[in-house]
């Protein structure tokens, strides 16, 4: 029983070929691989996966409906892709998920409001994307007791409307 996924500074292709099988699989470390294309569909097939680490690749496109069948997923960490101009959370991505890191990922436009359905959400980052228009109702009126919000733009195209009540770290600095 494999608990860990990772592949080290190897050059490898992502692609949809690749069909990620290990269903036992609890972290998968594909950070730093030089990894391009999209994230494959089949990454939904770690059923058990906890925190997956994309950081460091030269991906593109949306991040897989099927992510959003995993459970018992905590962490999705997905950083600093290049100019991929990424897109944000499928619509169906799990409320269990904790930390959410989406930096340096050339996403553009508004934050979505069905982010807000992620009840378990306490660690969020947006940092270094071109985001623009008001920061949705359900950041400002965060009802967790703790949650650190990093939106750091590269651009100050983001609105907000104070006061924020609960959220503990919000940083708009760039």
């Amino acid at each position: 029983m494999c608990s860990k996924l990772r592949m080290n500074k190897k050059k490898y292709l992502l692609g949809a070929h690749l069909q990620w099988q290990n269903q036992d699989t609890k972290v998968g470390d594909l950070s730093n691989n030089q990894l391009t294309g999209t994230i494959p569909e089949s990454l939904g097939n770690l059923t058990f996966a906890s925190g997956i680490y994309l950081s460091g690749n030269f991906l593109k496109g949306s991040i897989p409906a099927s992510l959003g069948k995993l459970t018992y997923l905590r962490l999705l960490v997905i950083s600093d892709v290049g100019d991929s101009h990424f897109q944000f959370l499928p619509s169906n991505m799990t409320r269990s998920l904790f930390t959410l890191m989406l930096r340096n990922c050339s996403i553009s436009g508004q934050i979505p409001s069905d982010m807000g359905n992620m009840s378990s959400l306490s660690n969020l980052s947006f940092s270094n994307n071109m985001l623009s228009g008001k920061i949705p109702d359900w950041v400002q009126n965060a009802t967790w007791s703790k949650m650190y919000v990093s939106i750091y733009c590269t651009s100050y195209l983001l609105c907000i409307e104070m006061p924020i009540t609960f959220i503990t770290l919000l940083t708009f600095s760039s």
